[in-house]
């Protein structure tokens, strides 16, 4: 494995790890989240999808030449894929949160940590019914 090494600025961040840098580079739009309008986040995220998709391709390339590497072929595919339909998926969105979901969702999924589907609060005590998935609430509040 060979290391990667991303510059930003005047920072270098090096991963080992390809997984490491793909949730690095998944993350670099949410810090711009909070000032920009819906149509520069929307255009963030697709430049970085893009970068996604030509960098799992070129990876997928390189790793061709080698044995015994169908498992790391079928991450890159499916990295591939999941970064094109989020192209897809991103110009349906209407707010700037709902675009933030959907970059934790695949940050999370990516390290293997998705959210349990169908998780709710609610107390049977007080009989309040609470709507969403406390994993989400966590995440998008900062509790």
């Amino acid at each position: 494995m060979q290391k990667i090494r991303i510059k930003r600025r005047k920072e270098s961040y090096d991963f080992w790890n390809f997984k490491e840098m793909l949730s690095y580079l998944w993350s670099i739009p949410l810090q711009f989240f909070p000032y920009c309008s819906l149509e520069a986040a929307k255009d963030n995220v697709k430049t970085i999808c893009e970068l996604i998709i030509e960098i799992a391709s070129s990876e997928r390339e390189r790793i061709s030449e080698c044995r015994d590497v169908s498992r790391e072929k079928a991450f890159l595919t499916r990295t591939k894929n999941n970064a094109g339909n989020l192209i897809k998926i991103i110009d349906k969105k209407k707010s700037a949160n709902n675009i933030q979901v959907l970059i934790y969702d695949m940050i999370l999924s990516l390290e293997g940590k998705a959210l349990l589907p169908g998780f709710g609060f609610c107390t049977k005590i007080h009989k309040d019914k609470l709507r969403g998935n406390p994993e989400k609430q966590s995440l998008l509040k900062g509790y």
